[in-house]
């Protein structure tokens, strides 16, 4: 999500929903309301920098106090942020309480550790889902999207998120690494810090440039 001011916001995220249910709905409607805002996007991006009062919220972006107050009730009913537990030596203002997101953030040092591995891995999958061509061919002309004249091509993010599903289930079970499909919450986020060169382009799109 970028800001559409100047002030373009420093991160991205991923955001996945699922209304698994009805009593799921009013948690999605609240997660996304609280981000609709741009407001409270740039709220967020700058307690991901570190921790902030409101107080420190108001001064940095410039609103008043009682803005920030109810920005910040938002974003902590969805969920989306939380209270620091910080100790009363790293508060600068022992009384007042201090904000962070609610999720984790990979920061560009993070990004790097994992995309070597991630890409091996992507890699092994895709010979992995080479050997396995012939049989999703043969089992999806049996299907109706066949018959009405679709490709094995037309559906196949359809297969693949499935065989995420499935992955996630085996991981769950093996490594007690669960799916997000099978979270508590019907939601996850996960913060990207840009790049210099993702900002930029963040920028000239938010100017209506891109």
């Amino acid at each position: 999500m970028v800001s559409g001011s100047g002030d373009v916001v420093k991160l991205s995220w991923m955001t996945m929903t699922r209304e698994r249910g009805e009593g799921d709905r009013p948690v999605v409607e609240g997660f996304r309301n609280a981000l609709n805002s741009e407001t409270r996007r740039i709220i967020l991006n700058r307690i991901c920098e570190r921790p902030m009062t409101g107080a420190q919220i108001a001064a940095e972006i410039g609103i008043s106090r009682a803005s920030v107050s109810d920005h910040l009730r938002v974003l902590r009913q969805a969920g989306v942020i939380r209270e620091a537990g910080l100790g009363r030596g790293e508060k600068r203002y022992v009384v007042e309480k201090y904000y962070t997101p609610n999720f984790p953030v990979m920061r560009l040092e993070d990004q790097e550790k994992l995309r070597g591995l991630a890409g091996e891995i992507g890699r092994k999958v895709a010979t992995l889902v080479e050997g396995y061509v012939d049989r999703m061919m043969e089992a999806f002309e049996e299907t109706s999207a066949a018959d009405e004249g679709w490709n094995l091509r037309d559906v196949y993010p359809y297969i693949q998120g499935m065989i995420r599903e499935a992955e996630s289930e085996a991981l769950g079970q093996n490594h007690g690494i669960p799916s997000w499909t099978s979270s508590e919450r019907p939601w996850c986020m996960i913060g990207f810090e840009y790049t210099e060169k993702q900002l930029q382009e963040a920028r000239e799109k938010a100017s209506g440039g891109g």
